[in-house]
C-alpha cells in the first residue's frame, strides 16, 4: 500500500529518497506501534554507483502515517436481475405453442408414441427452456428471492454461506448443504442485459455476510411470469392428452 512521508534514519539528508514509496506493511511482533515495513529501495553511491536493494525490513515508529486505499466494493444488483420482463412472460407460451403444434401435427396411436412420449418431451423441454430464458433474481433486505420461471424461492441472508460463479451461472450454497443456481449462459448468447455472473456472486456473498450491503427496502414479491408459464405447461399437457383421446 502507498505510504506517506515518515521519519526514517539516514546517514545524510541527501540520501533520503523523496516522495511516496510503495511498500508492504506487516504487523510486527511488538503490537500496533511497531509494524514491519518491507519495500524496494535503490541508493546512489558515487563510489559504487546505484546500489539496488530488492527488499529491506525496518521497524516503524508510531508516527508512521499509512494512506489506506478504499476497499473495492462489488456492484449491487438491481431489483430485477435476469431476462427482460417481456421475454420472461413470452417464453412459456411460445415453447408450449411450438411443442403443441408438433404434437397435433404428428398425432399417433399407442401409449408410448401418442401419449407418454409427448408428455415426457414437453414436461422436460418446457421447464428447461423457461429456466434458461425466464429466470430472475431479486435482492431484498431480508432475503435473496429467485425465480426459475416456474418456481419461486426465498432464501434468507443468514442461510447463505457462499456464492460462486462458473460456466455462466451462479451457485449459492446454504447452511443446510443445499445449492441454488441462478442465471444461464443464454443471457450472453442472446446479448441480453449486463449479466455478470462473477459480479452477482460477489454481491450475493457480500450481502450474506454484511448487513450494510443489503437493500434497505423490501422488493415486490410478485412474479407474473410464474402464473403464465404454469398455465402454458398445463395447457400443453391437457392438449397432448386431448389429442390422444380424440
Amino acid at each position: 500500500m502507498p505510504l506517506g512521508d515518515f521519519p526514517l534514519h539516514w546517514e545524510g539528508e541527501e540520501d533520503r529518497p523523496p516522495g511516496l514509496r510503495t511498500a508492504l506493511l506487516y504487523q510486527g511482533p511488538d503490537g500496533a506501534s511497531a509494524p514491519v515495513l518491507v519495500r524496494r529501495w535503490s541508493h546512489h553511491d558515487d563510489r559504487e554507483g546505484v546500489l539496488e536493494l530488492d527488499w529491506i525490513a525496518v521497524v516503524c515508529t508510531p508516527q508512521v502515517k499509512v494512506l489506506r486505499r478504499p476497499r473495492p466494493t462489488a456492484p449491487r444488483p438491481t431489483d430485477d436481475q435476469g431476462m427482460p420482463a417481456r421475454l420472461r412472460l413470452a417464453v412459456g407460451p411460445a415453447a408450449a405453442l411450438v411443442l403443441g403444434a408438433v404434437v397435433v401435427s404428428r398425432s399417433a396411436d399407442g401409449w408410448w408414441t401418442g401419449l407418454l412420449q409427448p408428455l415426457l418431451l414437453g414436461g422436460s423441454t418446457i421447464p428447461a427452456v423457461v429456466a434458461a430464458l425466464g429466470w430472475q433474481a431479486r435482492f431484498d433486505r431480508d432475503a435473496l428471492v429467485t425465480s426459475t420461471g416456474l418456481t419461486r424461492r426465498r432464501t434468507a441472508w443468514p442461510e447463505i454461506t457462499a456464492a460462486t460463479a462458473a460456466n455462466g451461472r451462479v451457485t449459492v450454497r446454504t447452511s443446510d448443504d443445499q445449492e441454488l443456481r441462478i442465471g444461464h449462459r443464454a443471457v450472453e448468447w442472446l446479448g441480453l442485459g449486463d449479466y455478470d455472473p462473477q459480479a452477482l456472486a460477489t454481491a450475493v456473498t457480500r450481502a450474506a455476510r454484511e448487513p450494510t450491503a443489503r437493500p434497505t427496502t423490501d422488493t415486490p414479491d410478485h412474479f407474473p411470469e410464474l402464473l403464465v408459464n404454469r398455465l402454458s405447461l398445463t395447457a400443453y399437457l391437457v392438449t397432448t392428452v386431448t389429442v390422444w383421446l380424440t
